[in-house]
């Protein structure tokens, strides 16, 4: 089994059968797991590339799952289309959320505005330093 606090594992987004959970052992209840590229990561709070505003738009679908990295500062972006099968999508490298003097990726909002906002603790130098970080939600590219 896997530990969170054991930073020499990658991180695994696992998909469990959605069934009463309590009644079965782990090995029964996940059919799927996605495991993170690098050792060490600690994916943090995580959310979705639209926001519950955009329901409404036939052309917007929340199908992409966020995972910023508190260690690392990584984004994974974990493609959800297929609910029972999940699959790595994108990695946004700390170098792309450096350029911005940010790090220790907290936590993911979506924003009505089709941006990503992800909250952090610090700076690229680990300094307490809060602020945010925007992320198109259709490139996934880092906009500041």
């Amino acid at each position: 089994m896997l530990s969170k606090f054991n930073l020499r594992q990658y991180d695994p987004l696992a998909t469990d059968r959605g069934v009463n959970l309590l009644q079965l052992r782990e090995r029964e209840r996940v059919i799927h797991r996605v495991y993170m590229t690098h050792v060490g990561d600690e994916l943090h709070h995580s959310g979705w590339n639209i926001c519950s505003s955009c329901h409404d738009d036939a052309s917007k679908s929340r199908n992409k799952l966020v995972l910023p990295s508190l260690v690392s500062d990584r984004v994974y972006i974990v493609d959800t289309s297929e609910a029972r099968q999940p699959k790595l999508h994108k990695v946004i490298e700390s170098k792309e959320i450096h350029e911005f003097d940010v790090g220790t990726l907290h936590t993911t909002h979506c924003l009505a505005s089709g941006e990503i906002m992800i909250s952090t603790l610090g700076d690229k130098h680990g300094n307490a330093k809060g602020d945010f970080v925007l992320i198109d939600s259709e490139t996934f590219k880092v906009k500041g």
